[in-house]
Parts: C-alpha cells; sequence; structure tokens
C-alpha cells in the first residue's frame, strides 16, 4: 500500500499512483503526519529530516528524498536510469541504518540485564 501525504491540495491525484493502489491524505502539518504513520506503521518513509522522529519512534526507515534533508545533493537525482538506481542505493543505505539502529538499541538493552 503506498500512502501519500502531501501538504497541500492533493487533487489532482496522478492517476499512476491510484493505478498502484495508492492514496491522497491531506495532511497540513507535522503532528497530522505523525499521527498517520502511527496508525499506517511503514516499513519506508519517502521524506524528509521533518519526518526522521516520526519514522525512528515506529522503527520505520527514512529516505530522505525532499527537502530538508541532512544531505546535500548537488549532482544527484532520482529521475531517469541513473536515477533508479541511486534510489536503490539510498534504499539500501537507509534499510542499514535502520537496523544499525535497532541493533544498537537491542544491544543496550540486553547489557542493562
Amino acid at each position: 500500500m503506498v500512502l501519500a501525504f502531501v501538504t497541500d491540495d492533493p487533487e489532482p491525484f496522478p492517476s499512476a499512483l491510484s493505478d498502484l493502489g495508492a492514496r491522497a491524505e491531506k495532511a497540513g502539518s507535522l503532528e497530522r503526519i505523525s499521527q498517520l504513520l502511527k496508525e499506517e506503521k511503514p516499513l519506508l518513509v519517502l521524506g524528509s529530516s521533518l519526518e526522521r522522529p516520526a519514522a525512528e519512534a515506529i522503527g520505520a526507515s527514512l529516505l530522505e528524498a525532499f527537502f530538508p534533508s541532512r544531505r546535500i545533493n548537488l549532482a544527484r537525482t532520482y529521475c531517469g536510469v541513473q536515477g533508479a538506481v541511486t534510489l536503490a542505493e539510498d534504499f539500501a543505505l537507509s534499510a542499514l541504518e535502520a537496523r544499525e539502529a535497532r541493533d544498537a538499541a537491542l544491544a543496550l538493552r540486553l547489557s542493562r540485564l
């Protein structure tokens, strides 16, 4: 399931996304986005650095694909064939970072036993 959170008017929603079963949800604030993420519990969030706390709270990987981001992207894009490769690389990296964070949290809890 794809759920798109937008902060402006979601109409018209791209038909290609609708064909995939996606739905648009108007979320005008970070609080609303956090609430929707807690309800949906996605494994991966494509967002900005603003969604990091909400993604971490639900244990989801975050791919900072939008502004503001903690990374500077001057020559990288997610468009075209090279963009698909870049997206795959970034997705794999975000999944590894999330796993490392979960492993570190588990090790910390076990060390306190």
